[in-house]
């Protein structure tokens, strides 16, 4: 299991440096947009469209890095009350259901994209194949699917080990709400 979870790490810093390199980009774009636009009235015909595209791979991304890193925003309140083998229940159940429709998603995602490759749709103004921005949601998904099912299976081989999770503590949920209780949001 070592070496599927260091894979997957580095898998997702590739993921991490991929997204930021497309951000970066779409930001370069914008900006030369901006410029050309406002200060020498020639404002370039195909950056906002491919900004756009460039965000969505971003945020598709974004999210699947997001997941893997358990960085993603999640309802705490009914973790406090709960007992921890509630609480680690529950986590396991969100597991299972995000990796299911992370499955569905994919699944579809891909459908759509052999739909629209039949069809060889293309954007408006640049003629891009529209395979390529859509394809950021399945894959997207699949890399949640990765990361909920890793995910998934270290919760349950800890739970079969009778073992407690580190998240699963007592301790873990106080530190988490006195850390955030003195933040606004």
């Amino acid at each position: 299991m070592k070496i599927i979870i260091s894979f997957t790490d580095r898998l997702f810093k590739v993921v991490s440096t991929v997204a930021g390199v497309i951000f970066l980009i779409a930001i370069a774009i914008n900006f030369a947009n901006v410029i050309g636009r406002y200060f020498f009235h020639v404002p370039i015909f195909w950056a906002e469209e491919i900004v756009v595209y460039g965000i969505i791979w971003c945020v598709m991304l974004g999210a699947a890095l997001v997941f893997w890193q358990g960085q993603h925003l999640r309802v705490e309140i009914i973790e406090l009350f709960l007992s921890v083998r509630s609480i680690s229940r529950l986590r396991l159940l969100v597991l299972a259901v995000v990796c299911l429709v992370a499955v569905a998603t994919t699944y579809f995602g891909v459908q759509f994209l052999v739909l629209v490759a039949d069809m060889d749709q293309r954007s408006v103004v640049t003629q891009l194949p529209m395979v390529i921005p859509f394809a950021a949601v399945p894959i997207g998904f699949l890399l949640i699917v990765v990361a909920s099912a890793i995910r998934l299976t270290q919760r349950v081989r800890t739970m079969g080990a009778g073992q407690q999770d580190e998240t699963d503590s007592v301790q873990e949920l106080e530190r988490s709400v006195l850390k955030h209780d003195g933040e606004s949001i």
